[in-house]
């Protein structure tokens, strides 16, 4: 909490009774227009009272303009009429070094060390027309000359405290504006309507600099933010930039007050700040969305009332681009979306020159260059002996695709003539007569000539993939599959009988007589096979009789 200290030696007994009744009277005295008193130390040689935070008036009063003072006079009289007629206190010592001025230029009243039970106020009528005639040398003409009557009247004791705060000898839309909106929860509905419709005309009666020094404060209080009547016709028009104040005032005095307020957890204030959060998040610091609001805002999306988390997702959407989506959702985002857009040309369209010339453009279109005539027979050699070329016209079709698709279109048009259903190529040299080429040969033959050359191997190369390539067994003819499988008939009739027929003689002994008889069959085959007889005249020739 900022405050502001004073402190007094105590050269004296007197100065420090004197002293001692001031604090006292502070202590016990609660009223807007009067010094708040936070706390006092006392010592044997001095005394310390600390208060809200304040400036000597006579130090500030040469920046004020003639309705701040007067609103500031105002206020003096204000506590003045609640000294006399509710305290019953004199106050003995007005003075401009008794009067103090808080950060958002609101008079207040102090020095109290001379106060006593009121008697007569004559003392402080007096007192007050010194404090006119002293700011008079800070107000304009029609300012100075109302001081003046005021302070004759009350030299004469033709007026009063209390005539001047209710007549209009000293008024000020200022002070009014203030008054109201400090005793608002004390309004009539109709009253409240009323003073917010007109309080925009009003405020252009003011200057910038006082509205926003005396009443930002005011305007976004507890009491004035939960008003209804308030968020119908003046608080939109208050949080827009350039209706009421400028950016620089907007950014001095109507942000920070925002900022100090936005962690109040009451749901009326929370609303009302999130419906125009789009209208002040810009002029934020990213330190203070980072730090302060985004986590305010993350504690709304968690709440159970679903207007709360409504409004307070808008408004993480408005801290994207000060905080960047990864800042504001705390995750690491991925790239999943890609621009699909036709791009714009690279070249700018061509212009009238400085010598008058005209060029070719959009509006002024001339005739496309003639195309350049290609022989496939030396398309391969193009490509090697001018390898720039080649790579300029790769490029070229690569920047095609930057050409939108109604010049595509017309490219087309002017590029392929059409006479009688037919279209012509240039042909080569050595053979001038025209042919018609039909549209789909055209088609085939674009890209010959970025077709690459042939790459002939050197001989002292070692070709390391030779091993590598497969052979594969090719597959038998019909006669050679229709041999096999007669022999593999005659074999099958050959062991059926072999197995049906006595043995009278064999060549083998016991032990090898055993052997299985499919590889007799099968070396008996292949001695036939050998000795170049067939399968039948081996078996006529095992036949015994």
């Amino acid at each position: 909490m900022l405050g502001t200290v004073f402190s007094r030696r105590l050269d004296s007994p007197e100065i420090g009774r004197n002293i001692s009744n001031g604090i006292q009277m502070l202590k016990q005295l609660r009223h807007p227009s009067v010094l708040h008193y936070h706390d006092c130390i006392r010592t044997p040689a001095e005394i310390t009272l600390i208060t809200e935070r304040v400036d000597v008036l006579d130090v500030v009063i040469g920046g004020m303009d003639s309705a701040e003072i007067r609103a500031g006079l105002l206020d003096v009289v204000n506590a003045m009429v609640f000294l006399h007629e509710k305290a019953g206190i004199s106050h003995n010592s007005l003075s401009a070094s008794s009067i103090f001025v808080t950060p958002d230029g609101r008079w207040k009243l102090g020095s109290f060390e001379k106060s006593a039970k009121l008697a007569s106020s004559a003392q402080d009528d007096k007192d007050f027309a010194e404090v006119l005639n002293f700011a008079m040398k800070h107000v304009d003409e029609a300012a100075a000359e109302d001081f003046f009557v005021i302070s004759a009247g009350l030299i004469e004791g033709s007026l009063t405290m209390k005539a001047l705060l209710t007549g209009s000898a000293l008024s000020s839309p200022l002070f009014e504006i203030a008054d109201f909106l400090e005793h608002i929860q004390l309004k009539h509905d109709a009253d409240k309507v009323e003073f917010f419709r007109e309080l925009p005309d009003r405020l252009r009666e003011i200057s910038p600099e006082s509205v926003s020094k005396r009443l930002i404060r005011l305007f976004l209080s507890r009491y004035v933010m939960l008003e209804p009547t308030a968020h119908e016709s003046f608080i939109p028009r208050l949080m827009q930039v350039d209706d009421i104040l400028n950016e620089e005032l907007y950014r001095t005095y109507v942000v920070p007050e925002i900022q100090r307020i936005f962690g109040v957890r009451d749901k009326a204030i929370r609303l009302a700040l999130l419906r125009h959060f789009s209208s002040y998040c810009s002029f934020m610091d990213r330190d203070v969305c980072e730090l302060k609001i985004l986590p305010e805002l993350s504690i709304g999306m968690y709440d159970v009332d679903n207007e709360i988390v409504a409004a307070s997702l808008r408004a993480m959407a408005d801290l994207v681009p000060i905080l960047g989506g990864e800042g504001v959702t705390g995750s690491v985002h991925t790239k999943n979306f890609t621009d699909g857009t036709p791009k714009p040309p690279k070249n700018p369209p061509f212009a009238t020159t400085d010598s008058g010339t005209s060029t070719p453009s959009r509006y002024n279109p001339s005739p496309p260059p003639p195309r350049p005539v290609v022989i496939p027979a030396v398309t391969a050699a193009l490509t090697v002996i001018h390898p720039v070329l080649a790579a300029e016209s790769v490029k070229d079709e690569d920047e095609d695709w930057s050409k939108t698709w109604g010049d595509e279109e017309e490219a087309v048009q002017e590029e392929e003539p059409v006479e009688n259903g037919q279209v012509f190529e240039p042909q080569s040299t050595s053979d001038l007569s025209p042919r018609p080429v039909s549209r789909r040969s055209e088609k085939s033959s674009i890209g010959a000539e970025f077709s690459l050359p042939d790459i002939k191997k050197s001989s002292d190369e070692m070709d390391f993939f030779a091993d590598m390539e497969p052979k594969f067994d090719s597959a038998p003819s019909l006669v050679d599959s229709l041999k096999s499988r007669a022999m593999q008939e005659a074999s099958s009739v050959y062991m059926s009988k072999q197995k049906s027929m006595p043995v009278k003689f064999t060549l083998f002994s016991d032990k090898e007589s055993s052997v299985d008889t499919a590889t007799t069959a099968e070396w008996e085959q292949n001695e036939a096979e050998a000795n170049g007889t067939s399968a039948w005249e081996a078996e006529d020739d095992l036949v015994i009789d």
